[in-house]
């Protein structure tokens, strides 16, 4: 009986340490893929060709997408598939400022907190603002919006995504933007933070832990759904063969940023080996390492029996 009891002890210690040093959950057996999520972003038609808002180079990006989800299938647990999504009279969109606004001005928009709603001005008065009369308690914040040429306007052909992109019925779908009085370029807030998507919700709930960005534009939707998904913890990839920018210069400030703030900028090539990397242990080490512990093993079998 002392033997059997000694060896009962010996072999659960060493399943422990095996489990422990080389992982015996499903997920990492099977590389981690389950934990991935590819998010690609806004290729829609009002971003492509003679769309309104159209993004140089954006077409071109369509071919690699699908590349990615072709050849790495396998390697994304999750897809996710993000739109503009605008009413017809939106905040961000130049044509509805009183003082004749141009695409590409600038504005600073103000909203009441916590609430998140828009303040009424000469500028702007929609249905969907409010007056706001200043009082000593009273909390606003400033929020810096671009004015953008109408584009995305929901359920039009516009908003829809180009019919070359290849989507899935399981893949999951934010629209975003689609709060007439605030903008939205991640795919998780909108840019005051007052209001977040389902996607963060979405994506734990399927244990993901990094995420591939692909998509339009790099340094508008791509580049603030990568900061926040970096702030909310996920690991963070941005292909760069997989986007294309509305500008040089804002490109290469987007860049810059995104590589301060340790998120990945790679390009598709590069990915067989990041998932090879991040997925199970490499044969060698782990050969040598279950070959230590096997050792370890019979010579607990071997006291056991003394």
């Amino acid at each position: 009986m002392t033997y059997n009891r000694r060896s009962f002890v010996v072999v659960a210690v060493v399943f422990c340490l095996m489990c422990f040093f080389a992982d015996c959950s499903p997920a990492a057996q099977s590389g981690g893929s389950s934990r991935r999520a590819l998010l690609i972003v806004d290729v829609q038609n009002c971003f492509t060709g003679n769309g309104s808002l159209s993004v140089s180079g954006g077409e071109e990006v369509i071919p690699v997408i699908n590349r990615i989800r072709e050849k790495h299938a396998e390697q994304f647990g999750v897809v996710a598939v993000t739109q503009d999504w605008h009413c017809v009279d939106h905040v961000s969109f130049a044509s509805q400022h009183l003082r004749h606004r141009d695409p590409y001005d600038v504005v600073n928009l103000t909203y009441l907190l916590p609430t998140g709603q828009l303040c009424r001005s000469d500028d702007l008065q929609k249905n969907y603002t409010v007056a706001c009369n200043p009082t000593p308690d009273s909390k606003t914040s400033l929020v810096r919006q671009v004015l953008w040429p109408d584009h995305c306007i929901e359920n039009t052909q516009g908003a829809e995504l180009h019919s070359r992109l290849h989507v899935n019925a399981t893949d999951i779908v934010i629209k975003k933007g689609n709060a007439c009085h605030i903008d939205s370029y991640s795919a998780f807030t909108d840019i005051g933070n007052f209001r977040e998507t389902e996607l963060k919700e979405k994506l734990r709930s399927r244990s993901v832990d990094s995420v591939f960005l692909v998509g339009l534009a790099l340094d508008y939707c791509v580049f603030y759904t990568a900061k926040d998904a970096k702030r909310l913890g996920f690991k963070t990839y941005v292909v760069l063969d997989a986007t294309a920018s509305v500008a040089s210069n804002t490109e290469e400030a987007a860049k810059r940023e995104m590589t301060r703030l340790g998120i990945s900028l790679v390009n598709s090539s590069q990915l067989e080996e990041i998932f090879a990397s991040r997925g199970t242990r490499s044969v060698p080490s782990f050969i040598i390492r279950h070959f230590v512990l096997l050792s370890i093993f019979q010579h607990g079998i071997i006291r056991a029996r003394q």
